[in-house]
């Protein structure tokens, strides 16, 4: 079953270059990747495409193309693509491949309107195009303002447009005809009138009074709807939905029901049970604090929901890509079967990063390599396919809010979601309940991760004596990542096999003659920090997870433990920069130079991580 795709393309004319050409696909390629992710859009781009990229794409089987963005030289009767583009071919291939499915279709070239008729006739609802020429730097700004407006929860295409033409007015030469300059044309002048935008949105004439509007409110990004399911968990008190999945796990869970017979408390039996890098904020979810902020729903305890399900997805898509980084080594992958984006997030992509959608993404390239030596394979795949057959809407609901919540996110675009969700102006407590509600039904789907243990190695010791060769010689010092409340232990194993030194492991959970048995290795996507400092045995462990990457140089870490709704003195402490020459530490630190080089290894094998994969 094919999905609606939206289509981009971009066509260069040689001897004529718009330096903002790439760009903008590039842009509205990071616009739209979150509709791609969560499944609402398939998204399908070409940034140099000539006619036979157009007509192929078209003619797929595949592609069942709703929406159609063209950036690049235009005339009234031509898009400049390589090997023609003449506008009744153009139509005809439009109206033939796709008749009432294309939808939309946004003309960002020179003096597109005279298209606009063909389209129409094709049977395309509506146009986007050019009454004359425009800038290309205005073409993008435009642009980009139209998507990122329409890709909101809720937005229709009637407002996406009257936001990027109120945005272009704003701008410097905005109505007058320095607009003009580096234009998108190839020859053919439009209307000459400078006093108007450039851009009109024009719906076809031949749809009946109701169509126009349907399409005229039409969302790219329609608000989810939670199945009765999920609202049926939604409990008119903050903690109620947490405790019930506390209790599931209670009655579920033989080891878990030995410790509270013992007469430890089931939360605190849960929460350190899973990993550090997920119990710490189901921890601070049910903290007690002095403004009681926390305790009730708020604006407070949906920010740390919802950090606490961004790490949870986080942390098993970097348990996938780890599996597969390991199988990767010995197994021939097809070439141009993962991403088409940076395995590790750049800066603008950081905070919107879909890890679901990433672990998807890892998850079809593990399932083809033989072999599933940590056993989180089948885990992984269960837990994938409850989000794909009852959490799909709760998955978009909660995506949607992270991207709200987001720094440097509007305010506005909280409030409006929140109106949408509830039809309520007041509705941030319902929506903070919603939230709990959709949370636990993740953490319940994750369960699995209590069969595990987490550990980080503080050193790896060879145990040899003279002429005799030992069964299991090698000494590893490890500390167990569970509780983050609880005292430092050290719990040494002697394996007759070596792990790393200043690795953190995933490992199999009871197995006493091994603790570390079948273990994956996290590293260099989680590390601690006070494993690489000078007296790292004393150290409490400070387990920072990678974040981002800048030019492919520069990797920046997130210290795992930092609140979310705390205002820290030194917040410069919650990052970690590492470079080529070791880990970039605040002077105030007081870091030794020699520690910091320590931290080289982790440089050289995010290195060696990014080339392992270049070719896929």
């Amino acid at each position: 079953m094919t999905k609606k795709s939206i289509f981009l393309v971009g066509a260069h004319t040689e001897g004529a270059p718009l330096p903002e050409l790439v760009n903008e696909i590039r842009t509205l390629e990071s616009i739209l990747l979150p509709l791609h992710e969560r499944g609402i859009w398939r998204l399908v781009s070409n940034r140099a495409a000539n006619l036979d990229d157009v007509f192929n794409t078209f003619s797929s089987q595949e592609e069942d193309i709703g929406f159609f963005h063209y950036a690049g030289h235009a005339n009234q009767q031509e898009l400049h693509l390589e090997g023609g583009g003449r506008v009744r071919g153009i139509a005809e291939l439009f109206g033939l491949t796709q008749g009432a499915a294309l939808r939309f279709v946004f003309l960002n070239g020179c003096a597109s309107y005279g298209q606009v008729g063909d389209l129409h006739r094709a049977g395309v609802g509506a146009v986007l195009a050019t009454s004359r020429p425009v800038a290309d730097q205005l073409a993008l700004d435009f642009a980009r303002c139209f998507y990122q407006t329409w890709t909101r929860e809720g937005k229709p295409m009637e407002q996406a447009f009257a936001t990027a033409k109120a945005f272009i007015h704003s701008k410097p030469g905005g109505n007058n005809k320095e607009i003009v300059t580096d234009t998108r044309s190839i020859g053919v002048a439009g209307d000459e009138d400078q006093q108007a935008i450039p851009w009109g949105l024009y719906i076809n004439p031949e749809l009946t009074t109701g169509a126009q509007q349907e399409l005229l409110q039409c969302q790219l990004n329609p608000p989810p709807q939670l199945p009765p399911q999920v609202l049926r968990d939604v409990r008119p008190r903050a903690t109620e939905s947490l405790l019930e999945l506390v209790y599931d796990f209670e009655q579920n869970d033989p080891d878990a029901q030995k410790e509270i017979a013992e007469g430890k408390d089931p939360l605190l039996v849960l929460i350190t049970r899973l990993p550090w890098t997920v119990g710490t904020h189901l921890r601070r979810l049910f903290a007690v604090e002095d403004s009681q902020s926390m305790a009730e729903p708020g604006s407070e305890r949906l920010k740390e929901l919802v950090s606490g399900y961004t790490e949870l997805t986080r942390f098993i898509s970097y348990l996938s890509l780890s599996a597969l980084w390991d199988e990767r080594q010995p197994a021939q992958l097809p070439p141009g079967r993962l991403l088409h984006l940076p395995l590790i997030p750049d800066a603008d992509g950081a905070v919107s990063t879909d890890y679901v959608w990433r672990l998807r993404q890892y998850f079809i390239l593990q399932k083809e390599i033989p072999g599933d030596p940590s056993g989180l394979e089948a885990q992984i795949g269960d837990f994938l396919q409850i989000i794909d057959t009852d959490l799909k809407e709760s998955y978009r609901f909660i995506e949607a809010l992270k991207q709200a919540l987001a720094p440097g996110s509007p305010p506005d675009v909280l409030q409006a979601l929140v109106e949408a969700r509830t039809g309520k102006a007041d509705g941030l407590t319902d929506i903070c309940l919603q939230t709990e509600a959709i949370f636990s039904r993740f953490l319940r789907a994750a369960l699995f991760l209590t069969k595990y243990r987490l550990y980080t190695v503080r050193s790896v010791l060879v145990d040899k004596i003279r002429f005799l060769d030992l069964k299991s010689p090698y000494v590893h010092k490890t500390m167990s990542l569970h509780g983050a409340f609880s005292d430092v232990k050290l719990i040494p194993t002697a394996r007759a096999t070596a792990s790393e030194n200043a690795c953190i492991l995933f490992a199999p959970a009871n197995q006493p003659e091994d603790p570390l048995a079948g273990a994956l290795n996290l590293s260099p996507f989680y590390i601690d920090k006070s494993a690489y400092l000078e007296d790292k045995i004393a150290h409490y462990p400070a387990i920072y997870v990678l974040k981002y990457q800048t030019n492919g140089d520069e990797f920046v870490y997130e210290y795992l433990d930092g609140d979310v709704n705390h205002r820290y003195i030194f917040a410069e402490d919650h990052r970690l920069v590492i470079r080529r020459f070791g880990a970039v530490f605040p002077p105030a630190l007081k870091i030794d130079i020699k520690d910091s080089q320590r931290f080289q290894v982790v440089h050289k094998q995010l290195l060696k991580f990014n080339q392992d994969f270049a070719a896929l």
